[in-house]
């Protein structure tokens, strides 16, 4: 059966794809995500860059004092020529107080030193300093440096390698103090090279600017109001008597070899019987020693051990002997009355008694002479 071409209609395509209305609310709504993410992101970076701003200033202020006084509480001052370990200069850089003070500290340098074998080591002892000069880029401003020496010389204030510690110092003022408490007088300058003393306490201050970004600048009444631009920092550095005392003359002494008494060193000891010793000489007596058998109780021990007691007697009989002259020869004596040091006579090696002998005579070992 054959249809007519009349009965066949065409279908209507259906629509595909957006209308231009779609695509235009969906790029608005795009665009208003967009700002919103955009403007969150920028006020949480701009307050965390004024949050920094604000706080950089109390957090390098506190970095700076704990710097300074580690470097001071390592104060060396063991075996310097002429006392020259701290020095203080009160200074200044056009009108405001830039002091400067140069020391040696036993803290370990930043920089490293060639040892004899070619290795880099850090210094234990070496020369710090903290200087100031003025800012390049702020005239009304001073940069604090700390200089490092790792090679101690003569010389406390000169050579080493400065590092920037701050930029923005308004004033860097140091006091010295001899004594402490509130009336204790305050110097200016200290120079441990003609005072033969360190200070009692260090008094450290400095005035930091904050820096100011642009925020700030424009916002500079609200920021006044929660922090001040500059901000002042001070910290009392007190050091201990004994520290303080060791560059006074006779304060740290130097052990050196007593010279021979002009007195009673001919009096040693006059050991008895089976005493450990006598009374000793004029460096004091012996110590307890050990006691010795009589040359008559070895003649006794030979009819029971046969030679073996003849040379037990021999032997008690020489040191009875060395009992009686003990005093004048020193040889069997103690360095000093030193206690515990039995005989003082050492077998092979260091031979003691000649060190003893040049301290004089000191109470023989205990015997009794004949």
């Amino acid at each position: 059966m054959h249809t007519s071409p009349l009965h066949h209609r065409a279908v209507p395509a259906q629509p595909s794809g957006f209308t231009l209305v779609e695509v235009l609310v969906a790029i608005l709504i795009t665009s208003v995500i967009m700002l919103t993410v955009s403007t969150t992101l920028f006020t949480t970076m701009s307050a965390r860059k004024q949050v920094d701003t604000l706080t950089e200033s109390t957090e390098a202020g506190s970095r700076i004092l704990a710097l300074i006084e580690r470097d001071l509480r390592g104060l060396w001052t063991h075996n310097i020529k002429k006392n020259a370990v701290l020095k203080g200069v009160n200074r200044d850089i056009a009108g405001p107080p830039a002091d400067r003070i140069d020391f040696l500290t036993n803290t370990d340098s930043i920089a490293t030193v060639q040892s004899t074998t070619d290795h880099p080591v850090r210094a234990s002892v070496c020369e710090v300093g903290y200087w100031l000069r003025s800012n390049p880029s702020d005239p009304l401003l001073m940069e604090l440096y700390r200089r490092e020496d790792p090679m101690v010389d003569d010389d406390l204030t000169r050579g080493g390698t400065f590092q920037l510690v701050h930029n923005r110092i308004r004033e860097f003022n140091i006091t010295y103090y001899k004594t402490l408490g509130h009336n204790a007088e305050e110097f200016n300058d200290w120079d441990s090279s003609t005072d033969d003393a360190l200070p009692r306490v260090i008094k450290v201050e400095f005035t930091i600017e904050r820096k100011l970004s642009s925020s700030n600048e424009v916002q500079s009444r609200e920021v006044s109001d929660f922090e001040n631009n500059n901000k002042k920092y001070v910290r009392y550095i007190v050091l201990e008597k004994d520290q303080v005392d060791l560059l006074k003359p006779q304060a740290a002494l130097i052990p050196v070899l007593p010279t021979r008494p002009k007195a009673l060193d001919e009096k040693g000891g006059n050991g008895q019987g089976n005493s450990p010793s006598g009374p000793g000489g004029a460096l004091g007596p012996a110590g307890p020693g050990r006691a010795v058998s009589f040359g008559g109780d070895g003649q006794q021990q030979r009819g029971q051990r046969g030679q073996r007691g003849n040379q037990g007697g021999e032997r008690g009989g020489n040191r009875g002997n060395n009992g009686r002259t003990g005093g004048r020869s020193g040889s069997q004596g103690l360095p000093n009355g030193f206690p515990g040091l039995g005989q003082g006579s050492n077998s092979g090696g260091f031979d003691i008694n000649s060190l003893i002998r040049q301290f004089g005579g000191t109470g023989g070992v205990g015997g009794r002479g004949r």
